[in-house]
């Protein structure tokens, strides 16, 4: 048998695949002893290509990412079964060499000679199909199909209420159709891929949503020729909105932020009280606290939790008295167990990063405001 004993240990591991295939699980049988022997003497020798390479991180010597040992099995099997490999794999594959170059070392392997080993496989290219994302609608259910990219399964994971579920079967992502799963893989998909295909139905829908510039996906205030009305509103938002007028008044702003609706960013960016009525976090500089204090008023609070920071700005007496001047109770850290009934807002000097502050859970917190601290300092 000619060819370097690292050419045998990969011809021999596809012999040994054949053989089980035709003679069931005793057929690798008879090919343990030549096996053992040949991964024994065969790894210091030099590769020809890159398929003994692949054979090489398969065997276990090179510590492989579960992702990693995937993607390079399922290219074996590719390659065995299609005769080719495509740019993209071949490219990735290369990737693949430099990131475990620490350990290839450790094997007397050198990386530059590894990645300009050929390919005794075919090398076609690689259509967009295999480098882009392709979104079909198949009878009721939106489906994705990917190229392998371990950043963006990790990320679609992640993504708020995705309905998407995963098919080892068709290698494909697929969730009922609705606007939550196509404005899911609309604004995600764009992030990790360089091109997005949709099917011709989908197109037609995503043309015609296109007229309107800007999409609105989330629950949002809008002015549409001079009457405010809540842009792509759920079923659930619509029934309760029917008790609630809409305007542009700070009391009206904040039930709406309450309820996660949005407001145009165009309908508030001239009134610093809208603002502070439609945003959940609040930043103000120090010198207009009693403004904004007597806006929480305005808008229903009842209870005031001293947060952190204010004591070391030597604010925190000043904040309580003026919290008692407008009728309300200011909370501290004297107090611990459940918040007082009422509405309850939060006044602290670093931007909220805890849902405890001062030993309370800040989930009932209706509102947040961040005092920034803006003035000279003096120098003497």
């Amino acid at each position: 048998m000619g060819g370097s004993r690292y050419e045998y240990c990969y011809e021999a591991g596809i012999i040994k695949t054949a053989f089980r295939q035709t003679c069931g699980d005793f057929g690798p049988y008879f090919f343990a002893r030549i096996l053992v022997i040949s991964d024994q003497r065969c790894y210091n020798m030099n590769m020809k290509n890159k398929e003994q390479l692949l054979y090489f991180f398969l065997q276990g010597k090179i510590s492989l990412s579960q992702y990693d040992y995937k993607f390079m099995a399922n290219l074996q099997s590719i390659i065995q079964n299609n005769m080719r490999v495509t740019s993209n794999q071949a490219e990735l594959f290369g990737k693949l060499i430099s990131k475990y170059n620490k350990q290839l070392i450790k094997q007397g392997l050198v990386k530059e000679e590894l990645k300009s080993l050929p390919w005794k496989t075919l090398i076609v290219e690689s259509t967009s199909e295999y480098t882009g994302a392709v979104v079909s609608l198949l009878e009721n259910d939106l489906t994705i199909r990917v190229p392998f990219n371990k950043t963006f399964i990790s990320a679609f994971r992640n993504v708020k209420n995705n309905e998407f579920d995963w098919s080892k079967e068709t290698k494909s992502y697929s969730a009922p159709f609705s606007t939550n799963s196509l404005k899911i893989a609309y604004s995600t998909l764009p992030k990790f891929f360089s091109t997005v295909r949709y099917d011709d139905n989908l197109q037609g829908i995503i043309n015609e949503l296109k007229q309107y510039e800007g999409l609105i996906w989330n629950p949002t205030l809008v002015d549409i020729n001079g009457n405010l009305m809540i842009a792509s509103i759920t079923p659930e938002l619509a029934a309760v909105m029917d008790s609630i007028t809409l305007s542009l008044d700070p009391s009206t702003l904040f039930k709406l932020s309450h309820m996660g609706i949005e407001v145009a960013p165009e309908l508030i960016e001239k009134d610093p009280k809208l603002q502070f009525a439609s945003n959940q976090v609040y930043e103000v500089e120090i010198t207009d606290i009693e403004r904004i204090i007597g806006w929480m008023r305005n808008v229903g609070c009842e209870n005031v939790m001293i947060g952190r920071g204010l004591r070391t700005l030597n604010l925190q007496e000043n904040i309580v008295k003026l919290v008692e001047k407008y009728g309300m109770k200011p909370v501290t850290s004297t107090l611990f167990g459940n918040l007082p009934a009422g509405l309850t807002m939060l006044i602290q000097h670093t931007s909220p990063t805890s849902q405890i502050v001062n030993g309370f859970s800040t989930v009932n917190i209706s509102k947040t405001i961040v005092l920034k601290d803006s003035r000279p300092i003096e120098v003497q």
